[in-house]
């Protein structure tokens, strides 16, 4: 894995003047805080084979050589992407992009209301699995109905997307949280209590263990059998689970 989380590491890489097969070796780049907009417009061109690919750096969205990226796993930091579209709103994200055009697995790293003005779901066709992030401490699911009106939209839009997870920042409640998840009638929604922060949770899933998404994916199976069980057996319940993954 690459990951080029401070300047002086990207600096080291360009001003070494790596030849080609030395970035074309790059297949998962995480692009951090530490890498400044100049930098990033770099070594993005240099990565032609990126399957993996997560930015939290601002400004990146500017970059056509990264809209032009065809990664299968993206993470972004759609806040501060949001932010530099407010100063350029024609690079306000779009899902046409080829960025979003292979893309099965997404996260953003941002609070939900950054990701629920996107549009165009439609258009990527490849969805499998989708993250967004969610304080359950501060507002109940149920009681946002911007919220539960975007992630019921989305479902029924993407008809690829396998997982949809809410990445909750706060503290587990079984009871309570089975019973939100429940507003959405749909086995594909997953409530995950206190995941890894996002770096841990970016390098995991390439390190062939079971991973955040591996976790979801087992508690949606189990939500489709139950909402099987419950549509041949009216009394059977069809309770929508929580993982909780461990500090």
């Amino acid at each position: 894995m690459a990951w080029f989380g401070c300047a002086e590491a990207v600096t080291e890489a360009v001003e070494a003047k790596c030849g080609e097969p030395f970035w074309a070796c790059i297949k998962i780049l995480a692009i951090g805080f530490g890498v400044d907009h100049a930098k990033a417009a770099e070594i993005m061109p240099l990565c032609t084979n990126i399957v993996g690919l997560a930015v939290w750096v601002t400004d990146l969205l500017r970059l056509p050589t990264l809209r032009e990226k065809t990664p299968r796993r993206l993470s972004l930091n759609l806040r501060l992407a949001a932010l530099s579209a407010l100063s350029c709103p024609s690079i306000s994200p779009d899902f046409s992009w080829p960025l979003f055009s292979k893309v099965s697995h997404l996260e953003f790293v941002d609070p939900w209301e950054d990701c629920g003005s996107c549009v165009g779901w439609e258009s990527i066709t490849n969805l499998t699995h989708l993250g967004y992030m969610f304080d359950l401490e501060r507002e109940k699911i149920s009681q946002n109905a911007e919220l539960v009106s975007h992630v019921s939209h989305v479902l029924k839009a993407c008809h690829s997307l396998q997982v949809f997870v809410l990445m909750n920042r706060g503290h587990a409640n079984n009871a309570s949280e089975d019973q939100e998840m429940r507003i959405f009638e749909d086995p594909r929604a997953v409530l995950m209590v206190r995941p890894l922060d996002k770096r841990k949770r970016w390098e995991t899933q390439w390190y062939g263990v079971r991973d955040f998404w591996s976790e979801a994916e087992e508690i949606v199976r189990l939500q489709r059998e139950l909402s099987l069980r419950s549509f041949m057996d009216p009394r059977c319940r069809n309770p929508f689970q929580v993982i909780l993954v461990p500090e």
